[in-house]
């Protein structure tokens, strides 16, 4: 099945021919691919959220902690 040559598996063809698995069917394959577009849709407007509420984090902070130049004007 399998050499042991350079200690790295190896399989023939005929072993591999003989391989057998099952897929999904195309529109069960169509739902799975819909979550996942629909999980990196949310992973978006997650990374978005977050950014939009680091830049505003920082807004407050300098409000807070003005720099030198800031607070003589």
């Amino acid at each position: 099945m399998h050499s042991d040559r350079g200690k790295i598996p190896k399989i023939n063809r005929e072993t591999l021919l003989a391989f057998k698995s099952s897929l999904p069917s195309p529109s069960e394959q169509k739902k799975i691919v819909n979550v996942f577009k629909a999980i990196d849709s949310q992973i978006t407007t997650q990374t978005e959220n977050i950014k939009t509420l680091k830049q505003h984090k920082r807004g407050l902070l300098q409000q807070l902690f003005p720099t030198p130049e800031e607070s003589e004007a």
